[in-house]
């Protein structure tokens, strides 16, 4: 699980939190992996500013670009780990280890990283 146990008011036991957080996007496992939501439910042209971004700042360099009935994954690479920028419009966009729910320690560990990374790139941007 992510983030700290959270008491509950009428139990007396401790609940799990499955999404925290971090200056707007939300660091969640409710899937059985770890995924970043960047944006929730909008428009494609804020899926490719976001991947401009991220090149731009970041330095990605996206490969293996799929699109499926409207849902687009890119691939790229952080830290060794092979990680996805997903795009499914009823849902948003998305950044999360390609293994998916096979995901290494090692692919948990990056992504974490590049969260730290998108922080302090974007509160630097601003």
């Amino acid at each position: 699980m992510i983030g700290n146990p959270q008491l509950c008011s009428r139990k007396k036991y401790l609940k799990p939190v499955r999404a925290q957080k971090f200056f707007g996007m939300v660091l969640q496992t409710t899937k059985g992996y770890p995924e970043i939501l960047l944006l929730g439910p909008c428009d494609i042209s804020l899926f490719y500013k976001v991947a401009d971004w991220l090149g731009q700042n970041i330095g990605l360099t996206f490969s293996n670009n799929i699109e499926n009935a409207g849902a687009n994954f890119w691939e790229f690479q952080f830290m060794g780990a092979t990680l996805q920028l997903q795009y499914i419009p009823a849902l948003g966009i998305f950044i999360c280890p390609k293994a998916l729910i096979n995901s290494t320690e090692h692919d948990k560990a990056s992504l974490m990283k590049l969260l730290k990374e998108i922080q302090f790139e974007g509160s630097s941007t601003h």
